[in-house]
């Protein structure tokens, strides 16, 4: 078997951050060197962002959302090394995201971050 190793971190995207408001925040998943990333569905300011950590500083319920799908990676990425199957950084991030490929994952995006507009316009 392969040498899988696998590394999650959270990055704050300030490029794409609005009028100084909150910016993304999207998860990096690395095996062996190669990389995909996705959005989270979570923002936050940049002040409030722990650069070494790349973490959120101030938000005690993010920062438990980011641990919860980090440990969720790491449970599929365990799974997939048991049952023998090949792990790759976009294997990792399909199956976490629930779809078969790179367009089904853009749909699930569109379609969560629908759910998460409406729950803000109530």
């Amino acid at each position: 078997m392969a040498n899988n190793n696998c590394s999650i971190k959270f990055l704050l995207i300030t490029e794409r951050q609005q009028d100084n408001g909150p910016a993304p925040i999207y998860c990096r998943i690395i095996v062996n060197r190669k990389k995909t990333e996705f959005k989270t569905g979570e923002y936050c300011l940049p002040k409030d962002w722990d650069e070494k950590k790349n973490l959120p500083k101030r938000n005690p319920h993010q920062l438990e959302l980011l641990k919860f799908m980090e440990s969720e990676i790491f449970r599929i990425r365990r799974d997939l090394i048991m049952s023998g199957e090949e792990i790759s950084a976009k294997r990792l991030k399909l199956d976490y995201l629930g779809v078969e490929d790179e367009k089904d994952a853009r749909l699930y995006l569109l379609n969560y971050f629908d759910v998460v507009i409406s729950r803000y316009q109530k």
